[in-house]
């Protein structure tokens, strides 16, 4: 099975708020689709690989896809702290800000990611931190990157220039 066979396949792990079934278009065999709701893109698995390359592909990971923090240039590191202490959406407004939309990566790759604007990530925050326990926030206007990992723990770093 490959990654095109796999990539994207369970929108419906995401939280409804973010999600929707529609009618399909009549084209193929699908009678319901899954959509964005207003201000919410799910990506297409050239987009999404493109987002990876650009953000976690310019970082060590480790074998199970975090970031190797260790193996990181520490004065790219901006800041670590446990999640649940975290005010996300002031971090999201520190470190983003001005960022017009962001990019949500999840720990699994049948959840496609999603492209919404920060407004719309704000109010989503909650519903994702309740549903989703691993996943990477990409500003890719600000060449920030956020990894909330299994552990606990929110990272936010500036990505190496390419």
């Amino acid at each position: 099975m490959s990654l095109a066979d796999v990539y994207g396949t369970r929108p419906d792990l995401l939280p409804r708020s973010m999600v929707r079934l529609v009618r399909g278009d009549g084209q193929g065999d699908k009678r319901l689709v899954w959509v964005g709701r207003p201000g919410i893109e799910l990506l297409d698995l050239e987009s999404h690989l493109q987002v990876e390359r650009d953000t976690l592909g310019r970082l060590p990971r480790n074998p199970d896809a975090t970031v190797d923090w260790n193996a990181v240039e520490p004065g790219l590191v901006i800041c670590s702290l446990e999640t649940e202490s975290a005010d996300v959406d002031a971090i999201l407004r520190e470190y983003a800000p001005g960022a017009g939309s962001l990019v949500f990566l999840w720990g699994s790759v049948v959840i496609p990611s999603v492209e919404m604007t920060s407004e719309v990530a704000r109010d989503q925050i909650s519903a994702i931190l309740e549903s989703s326990p691993e996943f990477w926030i990409c500003s890719p206007k600000n060449r920030v990157l956020m990894e909330f990992s299994f552990s606990g723990s929110l990272t936010v770093a500036q990505l190496p220039a390419p």
